[in-house]
């Protein structure tokens, strides 16, 4: 809420409607001391009540939370909550769903903010984290913002951070939690959970300090679960190949199950596909490009729902030997290949390949099958079986 400067003890409480006389001295000044610029910060005033004796918390509670907009009661509940101190103060009876659009939209914001200090992990530039306490200040969160800035300095700003990822993990499972329940939702987070991916996509967590793998991973677990949200298929006929493409909520193909009877060899590409392979390089890491999940030779033009970020020397080598070996098999023995791919982590930038694939003879019979999983990463072999 905003207030009018003006000076003399209570300047806050004043005005708040109709506390000038109700509001206690000790109350005023509680007041006082979280409001900066005019503008009441409820996590300031979270962090003083916090550390105020339970019978002296809970009385000045119940004098200031009658008089706080339901926005901010909310807020101060949360933040008394998040500090071990649960309140039974829970705003008016008739307070907004959770689920309205308001509260999506903040939570999209929470969402951004935690993706920009994750990428703060690997930034060496301030640059995440002076845009995460832009954030902060626009929305009022002046102890958000604060962290932001201590966060610019490398090993403080670390330490800092990692005091915030144990509310993060609860935000993010609270995203799953409500996408779970309304597919509407789901799709309104879900830019901002594939940029939480994004982030999460470029930090190696095994190479992190312990204590902040820890707190990290949690996070990880509940942007796997969003993933796999919303899962529905699309069917794709080729000329003569047929394929099953299998998205989360997000629009992200996370597996693919094709019958390949068919070689386009040579096959112009489409200015839309090409635009498409560099958005799905955009998406990865230095030495990424945008791979194809099934070669363009075989499913022309398919766009981005054909593609992730795949390390470009594993696509030049190992991949492509791979995609020669069905190419051959289709064009020298007049077989067919069945295939099963499935896009493994991340979905965002994944972190493995796990393909399944079978040659069936020009008589329908199968002749062989085979199974390899690919780290997206260079380094990656692939043996073919025929036409060595």
């Amino acid at each position: 809420m905003t207030f009018n400067a003006i000076t003399g003890a209570g300047r806050a409480a004043s005005h708040l409607p109709g506390a000038a006389q109700a509001l206690s001295s000790g109350a005023r000044q509680a007041l006082d001391g979280a409001t900066q610029l005019g503008a009441l910060n409820p996590a300031r005033l979270a962090e003083d009540l916090a550390h105020r004796p339970a019978a002296e918390r809970q009385q000045l509670l119940a004098e200031i939370a009658p008089h706080l907009p339901e926005r901010d009661q909310a807020r101060l509940v949360q933040e008394l909550g998040a500090r071990g101190h649960p309140t039974d103060i829970a705003g008016p009876p008739q307070a907004k769903p959770k689920t309205a659009d308001a509260d999506v939209g903040e939570l999209a914001l929470d969402l951004t903010q935690i993706g920009l200090d994750i990428a703060g992990l690997i930034d060496p530039t301030p640059i995440s984290d002076g845009a995460n306490g832009l954030i902060s200040l626009a929305r009022g969160d002046w102890l958000g913002a604060g962290i932001s800035a201590v966060s610019m300095v490398p090993y403080i700003g670390d330490a800092a951070k990692l005091g915030k990822l144990g509310r993060y993990a609860q935000t993010v499972a609270k995203a799953v939690d409500l996408a779970k329940a309304n597919p509407a939702i789901a799709q309104r987070l879900g830019p901002a959970m594939e940029k939480l991916r994004e982030a999460f996509g470029h930090v190696a967590l095994d190479k992190l300090p312990q204590s902040m793998r820890q707190a990290l991973e949690p996070i990880k677990t509940k942007l796997d679960d969003f993933a796999r949200i919303g899962v529905h298929t699309v069917q794709t006929t080729v000329g003569k190949n047929t394929v099953e493409w299998t998205q989360n909520a997000a629009g992200e193909t996370i597996r693919a199950k094709a019958t390949l009877n068919e070689v386009f060899s040579g096959a112009s590409r489409s200015s839309k596909e090409a635009t498409a392979q560099g958005q799905a390089a955009a998406r990865g890491i230095d030495d990424d490009v945008g791979g194809h999940i099934i070669g363009h030779r075989f499913v022309k033009n398919q766009g981005i729902r054909n593609m992730f970020p795949q390390n470009m020397q594993f696509n030049n080598s190992a991949y492509r030997k791979l995609e020669n070996e069905w190419a051959d098999w289709i064009n020298k023995r007049g077989g067919s290949v069945d295939i099963d791919i499935q896009l493994v982590g991340n979905s965002a930038r994944p972190d493995k390949v796990q393909v399944k694939y079978s040659l069936i003879d020009a008589d329908g019979n199968r002749v062989d099958k085979f199974a390899k999983i690919f780290e997206n990463q260079a380094g990656q072999v692939y043996d073919r079986q025929y036409f060595r």
